[in-house]
């Protein structure tokens, strides 16, 4: 409901004053910035000639040190007001959104104003952080008496007003008063917008139980999920965001990773968190986790490439089986026992022998290994290595020592210094060899471990399978399915470097998409953070390579405080393209609610021939280029998304999306359908040919979400004389 002219002249009123000190609180950060800036300089110009080069002079020590700690302290400060100045910046462009006018059971009154952070005068909170406790109850969606939950425990309150503030340029451009939920003339006219060149923040419509996954506090391991378009990717980011609100004394930005499916998705989502104010969390996808542990020694393949080899060899069962076995949960819990022996049971350990006397025996090594059962593996094999060391530099020293007397009293050399640099050398060539055994002895190589595991396990059939992954490791490739497995061996073998122990928290967006191996590997290398994962099995695109159902996750969690908040309403597309998009998974109306908001509905295209399919999108490209509006020409595999941009990239301008140019645009794109998971333009596509058809159960979540990426318009071509069989039920 539109408030009332006088209502609106005190909003304008008030939004004056706002602005006014946003202006003053930027100039006064500006100064501040400046005068750190120089203060800076003068300390590192008073440190060289104060001080100058530490020469190790105990008083020049001290001033060094106090210098230093001068720098530190004015380091931070300066990134503090850093912070604070760009979060004022965010403020000026749009100061709040909403405001609520609560009474508490004492009669006292509190007017609260939400922005995306918060503006304090003279102690006076002026905007409140949206983050903060008091103003979930601006996503409630209700009135009347509630509460909320504070660092002291339970408010209890009663909310009088809620009203949607829109701001354009200095101006109060709308405002409504809503006695229930965010869904109204704001929600609306946003849905029925065109998308922006990157994702942007909800932080205005929040819906009660996108709010509630949101400030989840009850779980280490938070799990949500819901249909397309039901806002997980949004509530993932908003997360991070709440936590380093809510946890900012305990959590850094640089403490949480965001697992996203691919780099296209990292950059169309990259704006949302510095929007919020948030910035330097880690994005990065599982292929370049399983970099890090693999460092650049090898070629990486990603899971658009195994994507892309079961579109080409779906009907090679053979192949797709060994694929389907190593992605199973059969598989993580294989490899799992088999490491949990091979600590119990400890490596294979030779004797160290050197000309043909043993010098350490394997049983003292063994030994040795068992007697450190209570510490980790890398802990147990450090003190086997430090004692097979200390044996070898003992017995090294007195061989070289013997020998060197030997060749002094040969007399074949005038110079003690001489004959001892010979005999060094001698006596090193001899234990060369004892050093290759050693390292391989207590070798924490991933792939090798890997590749013995492969050999004692896998069955008859997949004999070939294991032969080519070995061909594979001596070219020094990884396929996608093999990652996981080398992220998990090389998390349980070694120590935590100073890096993984700083993750505290963990998002994995399209967990659908991870194999139960690749959970075991997230959770294994980040053993100390908590998690949340969001997802929804029906857009599980490979089924080869999933997490085959959401129950797996809560028993992969059993071990810590697990929580799942379902999210069944779709806010994307039209009523139409929503209902379309249900019946070919069948979902009913309860499981994925689509929002009241209307448009076209579908249409499905057939075309004679290749000429008629350009000619059809050459018409749909002409028109969203004029409008300026997002269109996807999705396709089923890359080879047909090559062969649309070859045919209209000489008329039109349009972007390839592929593994060569993983960005975002906001124009024309084609892109291949396992591309554009968690992407949405304002019409898409979906292209078949002949020699490139959605067919098989195995293809109906890839359909899917390719059908489910469209906000407002979406067309289907077909050939003619063929059928997508999902169409019919």
């Amino acid at each position: 409901m539109a408030i009332s002219e006088r209502e609106m002249q005190l909003e304008r009123k008030h939004l004056d004053y706002i602005i006014a000190v946003l202006e003053d609180k930027i100039n006064e950060y500006t100064d501040i910035r400046e005068r750190l800036k120089n203060e800076y300089r003068d300390l590192n110009r008073g440190l060289w000639e104060d001080v100058g080069a530490f020469t190790g002079n105990m008083q020049k020590y001290t001033e060094y040190m106090q210098y230093i700690q001068m720098i530190k302290t004015t380091l931070n400060g300066a990134e503090h007001a850093k912070q604070t100045y760009y979060n004022l910046l965010l403020l000026r462009k749009t100061p709040y959104f909403g405001r609520i006018d609560l009474r508490y059971p004492d009669l006292e009154t509190e007017t609260i104003y939400i922005g995306t952070s918060t503006l304090e005068k003279d102690r006076e909170i002026l905007i409140c952080d949206w983050r903060a406790d008091i103003c979930s109850l601006f996503y409630e969606d209700r009135m009347g008496k509630l509460s909320y939950e504070s660092p002291g425990g339970t408010v209890q309150t009663e909310m009088m007003l809620k009203r949607q503030i829109k701001i354009e340029n200095d101006r109060i451009v709308g405002a409504f008063d809503t006695s229930i939920k965010i869904d109204d003339e704001i929600l609306q006219e946003i849905l029925s917008g065109n998308t922006d060149e990157k994702m942007s923040t909800i932080i205005k419509t929040i819906q009660q139980e996108q709010n509630k996954a949101i400030r989840d506090r009850n779980a280490n391991v938070l799990l949500v999920t819901g249909p397309a378009g039901s806002g997980k990717t949004s509530v993932a980011l908003h997360r991070i965001a709440w936590l380093l609100y809510k946890h900012r004394d305990k959590i850094k930005a640089d403490q949480i990773v965001s697992l996203t499916p691919n780099d296209i998705f990292n950059d169309y989502i990259s704006e949302v968190l510095p929007d919020l104010g948030e910035q330097n969390v880690v994005m990065k996808t599982f292929r370049d986790l399983a970099g890090l542990v693999l460092k650049s020694n090898y070629k990486v393949f990603s899971q658009g490439e195994l994507m892309e080899r079961y579109l080409k060899t779906k009907n090679a069962p053979n192949k797709n089986k060994y694929v389907y076995w190593k992605n199973s949960l059969e598989f993580a819990y294989l490899l799992e026992r088999y490491i949990n022996r091979y600590f119990d049971h400890g490596p294979d350990f030779k004797d160290i022998i050197v000309d043909d006397q043993v010098l350490i025996y394997k049983e003292n090594l063994l030994e040795l290994y068992k007697s450190g059962k209570s510490l980790q593996y890398s802990y147990r094999m450090e003190r086997v290595k430090t004692y097979i060391e200390d044996v070898l530099n003992s017995v090294k020293k007195k061989l070289i020592k013997e020998t060197a007397d030997e060749l002094w009293e040969s007399g074949e050399y005038m110079d003690m210094k001489e004959a001892k640099a010979v005999s060094r050398m001698r006596i090193s060539e001899k234990f060369a060899d004892i050093g290759a055994t050693v390292r391989q002895m207590t070798s924490t190589n991933p792939l090798s471990i890997y590749v013995n595991f492969l050999k004692r396990v896998a069955e008859k059939e997949f004999e070939g399978g294991v032969r080519n992954t070995l061909s594979n490791f001596k070219r020094r490739i990884v396929p996608f399915e093999d990652l996981a497995p080398c992220v998990y061996i090389y998390s349980r073998f070694n120590k935590e470097d100073d890096a993984r122990k700083r993750i505290r928290h963990v998002v994995i967006d399209e967990v659908q998409d991870y194999t139960p191996m690749q959970l075991m590997a997230v959770k294994a290398y980040y053993k100390r953070a908590e998690f949340t994962l969001l997802g929804d099995m029906n857009q599980a695109i490979n089924p080869l390579s999933n997490v085959g159902e959401m129950g797996i996750i809560k028993d992969l969690a059993s071990d810590q405080g697990f929580h799942h908040i379902h999210m069944p309403k779709s806010y994307r597309s039209t009523y139409e393209i929503t209902d379309f998009c249900n019946s070919l998974v069948g979902l009913k109306t309860d499981e994925a609610e689509a929002v009241n908001r209307h448009g076209p509905k579908p249409q499905i295209i057939h075309f004679a021939q290749w000429e008629q399919l350009i000619e059809n999108l050459s018409a749909l490209v002409r028109e969203y280029s004029l409008d300026k509006k997002s269109l996807a020409l999705i396709s089923r595999s890359k080879k047909t998304a090559v062969n649309l941009y070859n045919a209209l990239k000489a008329k039109w301008p349009i972007r390839l999306v592929d593994s060569k140019d993983m960005k975002y645009y906001h124009g024309v794109s084609v892109i291949p359908s396992y591309l554009a998971k968690g992407l949405e333009f304002d019409a898409a596509v979906v292209v078949t040919t002949s020699d490139d058809m959605f067919t098989g159960e195995g293809e109906r979540k890839l359909f899917y979400t390719a059908c489910s990426r469209a906000l407002h318009q979406l067309t289907v071509c077909c050939p003619e004389g063929m059928t997508i069989e999902y169409l019919n039920g």
